[in-house]
């Protein structure tokens, strides 16, 4: 779907009712295990029912299967460049441990150190006002 989507971008969809999709709108479906997102190039009427053929912006022909409604999970509202990379990472159990680790790790470092300012506020300000009653 380049230049619109390219791989390891997150696709953002809404759910719209059959009407609302037209030939040009990118929609993302399910097929048999996978989800993919294409374009419409065609609505037709099957049995009562609404079907859509699709197509990769980069395929050089229409997709084999047509597209029932049921199968549209929505239309594409939006994408995210590259973060798709960031979750396909974050998927492996050990990358994810280590990560979460850093982070709190992380946390705990900041919240130390917030600690130790405040701490030094409060003894310095204690400080000074022993040494107005003193004056």
């Amino acid at each position: 779907m380049a230049p619109i989507i390219n791989i390891n971008d997150v696709v953002f969809v809404k759910e719209v009712p059959a009407e609302e999709i037209k030939i040009d709108d990118i929609i993302t479906f399910r097929s048999e295990n996978a989800v993919i997102t294409h374009r419409v190039t065609n609505i037709d009427k099957k049995n009562n029912e609404i079907v859509y053929t699709t197509k990769g912006d980069n395929n050089g022909v229409e997709d084999d299967e047509k597209i029932s409604f049921n199968n549209v999970e929505g239309k594409l509202i939006g994408t995210i460049p590259k973060i798709g990379g960031l979750v396909s990472i974050l998927k492996n159990k050990i990358v994810f441990t280590i990560t979460i680790v850093i982070l709190i790790a992380c946390v705990s470092y900041q919240r130390k150190k917030i600690n130790k300012k405040i701490e030094r506020k409060e003894k310095r300000e204690k400080y000074e006002r022993k040494l107005k009653y003193k004056v």
